[in-house]
């Protein structure tokens, strides 16, 4: 289909070229200039306004024309005669910026006998975007673009971001006319001397083109739904589009991308009227698929429009679901606030809405599981010890179903954390069919861990399902939940395979001394899997691929794999490594393919002083001796002099191996000038809020440097955790953007 297409797109533009001609083009470039337009001013007082050449603002080339108003005057720029005998179609196309303030009108009037008389261009001509352009009683003035424009702000300079492109159908007036002319005029309508300070009109790039076929391409508008930003299914995604153009439809068709590269074109069928559908087909999950629909009229010139990109990503949750008795995504609520929800109860006051990381620290997680929100145990004071709350879901009838399913995601991030039950209601009592007790996760960037439980001793019930969360004895167990469905699922997808581990390296290695890379594959689909490619690079440079076979059940895992042997140079090195290919067939999810490690190339355990930034230094960046420390170690006290300059970068640091209270790790300015040394991060959201973290890391320093946080809403420049000491602040300046 996409070769046919393509093909056929030659031909119209072909025909196009051949059939229509450009009668008329003006853009005011060197070295012919304005050379085919006549400026003119109605003003008598002798001042002789005109338009006049900008060279500060052009919509292509490097020159526009101008004008002013100015009191009582009218400025007009009418283009030389043309002839469009044998044409019954005109359009009249042009960029300008209209500058100008409500009370004055910039219009276009036409003439076919060379200016005896003139017809004012009205929205029965108008083609352009503007909503604005007949309200405004046919003429052009700052409201025409409102916002783009600028219209509260007279003073506003415009710059060249404000082009808008017009377009008008001249066919009725200019149609088999041998003496055509078009004037643009600037008129004042209240004599306000300084026009009220606004910049004026700018044009550039007029253009007249004549056809013996019509020029105006189709209208395409998408019908409501489209595919939402994320789609969770394995189905074709179906497209519908209302299309219309007065010599009718000739081809319609979707154009779709994935991952950014040009796909296939899907035709469309006519189904009704002017409605036209085409399906764009499962293309598997983890990939981002851009489409655009396109359509090319039956007149002689063949017009083509299309419509704008749109986008939606294919998310793999767990598995491909069907029937679908229950679902709620937790994706509205208000923050801090307990969660209600339609058919839901929320008994307590644990349980609050969250988009992001809760209050506290140390306990909860970064963010969602997917989608917008979640739910949490909010367990500050007095919310604990043995504090307990329960959501509970509507009724919902699973008795058709043949293997239930409860799926949901849950995470126990938190030294108290307590206890999290899972209770179903079979129609006579609540029956406990999960439990956990204490932390689960080790920090609250970990991933949610995503379970299942079997329904099917209660399918021939009509039954509710609540969690039961109880807090701990402190304030750390912020227990969370999202996404609950109960349903089916499909069998699983047929080709799916990716990376389980990476096994070696680790961490540091030595220095140009060999070592194996090594790593787990997995199968997650549901047939066995009996071959895959495994690709990886170091460093950004591609190394041979490693062709494995053997004979991997559903969710197994392989042992290690010897993928290479290679050596690095001394510094930060970055490992990755994807499967493909899966049973020589494409893999339907690819969001589970993939791992990468940053690693160092270690030419000993670091001891004494090292430099960062300038022109020789040890370690280019703040966050390579980072990375040099957590996998290197120390074996002596260790210091970083800092050159100057603004380092924009984060540094998560764990415990470092060898330090102690004598072999401390300093980080400081090589000029002991605060200023001279600016770290600085702008953080998005609560997994990356802080410039600097001390996670479990001891006995550090830092000196004479300045921590500038730029985040608006996550602005903490220092964090402590997991029984960080013995740090060290010295002459150091704190600020927040």
């Amino acid at each position: 289909m996409r070769k046919l297409l393509l093909s056929l797109l030659g031909i119209m533009v072909s025909g196009l070229l051949g059939a229509q001609s450009l009668a008329f083009h003006e853009d005011f470039e060197l070295p012919s200039g304005a050379d085919s337009v006549t400026a003119y001013s109605s003003d008598t007082s002798g001042i002789q306004n005109t338009w006049a050449i900008s060279t500060d603002l052009y919509a292509g080339g490097m020159r526009s024309d101008s004008a002013v108003c100015t009191p009582y005057d009218t400025l007009t720029l009418t283009t030389n005669a043309i002839s469009t005998v044998g044409n019954a179609f005109v359009v009249l196309n042009f960029d300008h910026i209209c500058k100008i303030e409500v009370f004055d009108q910039a219009i276009i009037e036409v003439s076919s006998d060379g200016g005896i008389t003139w017809t004012k261009l009205d929205t029965t001509h108008y083609m352009g975007a503007s909503t604005k352009f007949g309200d405004n009683g046919n003429v052009f003035n700052v409201l025409s673009y409102s916002s783009a424009w600028k219209s509260g702000m007279p003073l506003a300079v415009p710059d060249n971001s404000w082009w808008k492109h017009e377009t008008f159908n001249l066919s009725a007036i200019a149609a088999n006319s041998a003496n055509v002319t078009v004037r643009f005029s600037l008129i004042d309508k209240n004599g306000v001397a300084t026009s009220n300070n606004n910049y004026g009109w700018f044009l550039d790039n007029i253009d007249i083109t004549a056809s013996p076929s019509e020029l105006v391409p189709p209208v395409i508008t998408l019908i409501p739904p489209l595919p939402p930003d994320t789609v969770y299914y394995s189905l074709p995604i179906t497209i519908q589009a209302d299309i219309t153009d007065n010599s009718g439809i000739d081809t319609a068709y979707i154009v779709y991308y994935i991952n950014g590269a040009l796909t296939d074109t899907i035709g469309m069928t006519n189904i009704s009227g002017n409605i036209f559908k085409g399906d764009i087909p499962f293309v598997g999950f983890g990939r981002t698929v851009t489409y655009f629909v396109e359509a090319v009229d039956m007149a002689t010139v063949g017009n083509i429009s299309s419509t704008s990109n749109n986008t939606y990503y294919l998310h793999y949750v767990d598995r491909d679901l069907k029937n679908i008795a229950l679902e709620e995504r937790f994706n509205s609520g208000t923050i801090g606030q307990i969660w209600t929800a339609p058919g839901w109860t929320n008994t307590g006051s644990l349980w609050e809405y969250e988009d992001g990381q809760t209050v506290s620290s140390d306990t909860g997680p970064s963010g969602p599981y997917e989608g917008t929100g979640y739910v949490f145990t909010e367990a500050s004071s007095p919310n604990f010890p043995n504090v307990t709350g329960t959501i509970t879901s509507p009724e919902f009838d699973i008795s058709n179903h043949t293997a239930p399913l409860l799926i949901f995601s849950y995470h126990m991030y938190g030294s108290t954390m307590g206890t999290l039950n899972v209770e179903v209601f079979d129609g006579t009592g609540w029956q406990l069919v999960w439990t956990n007790t204490g932390q689960q996760h080790t920090s609250y960037t970990d991933p949610w861990t995503r379970d299942t439980v079997n329904l099917a001793a209660y399918k021939n019930n009509v039954a509710k399902v609540r969690f039961v969360g109880t807090t701990g004895a402190n304030y750390y167990s912020d227990m969370s939940v999202d996404h609950v469905v109960v349903a089916e699922v499909n069998q699983g997808l047929s080709t799916d395979a990716g990376v389980a581990q990476i096994a070696n390296p680790t961490g540091g290695v030595v220095a140009n001394s060999n070592f194996d890379v090594k790593v787990k594959i997995k199968n997650f689909a549901s047939i066995n899997l009996t071959s895959a490619d495994v690709n990886w690079t170091i460093d950004g440079l591609s190394q041979s691929t490693y062709n494995w076979t053997g004979n991997l059940a559903t969710d197994s895992s392989s042992n290690d794999l010897t993928i290479g042997n290679i050596s690095v140079g001394q510094g930060p090195h970055d490992l990755k490594i994807w499967t493909s290919n899966p049973n020589n067939a494409i893999d339907l999810n690819i969001s589970n393919d993939t791992m990468h490690l940053s690693f160092y190339g270690c030419a000993n355990v670091l001891s004494g002083t090292y430099t960062i930034g300038g022109t020789t230094p040890d370690f280019n960046t703040i966050a390579d001796a980072a990375l040099a420390l957590s996998q290197c170690g120390i074996s002596g006290p260790v210091t970083f002099n800092i050159e100057p300059g603004t380092y924009t970068e984060q540094i998560s640091l764990p415990a470092i191996n060898g330090s102690s209270a004598t072999n401390t790790i300093t980080f400081q300015s090589s000029t002991s000038d605060s200023s001279s040394v600016i770290m600085q991060y702008n953080a998005l959201g609560a997994p990356d809020n802080y410039l600097v973290e001390l996670d479990g890391t001891s006995n550090i320093v830092f000196k004479d440097m300045t921590f500038e946080a730029l985040g608006s809403g996550f602005s903490r420049a220092l964090v402590m955790k997991n029984h960080a000491e013995n740090i060290s602040l010295m002459n150091n300046r704190f600020m927040t953007g």
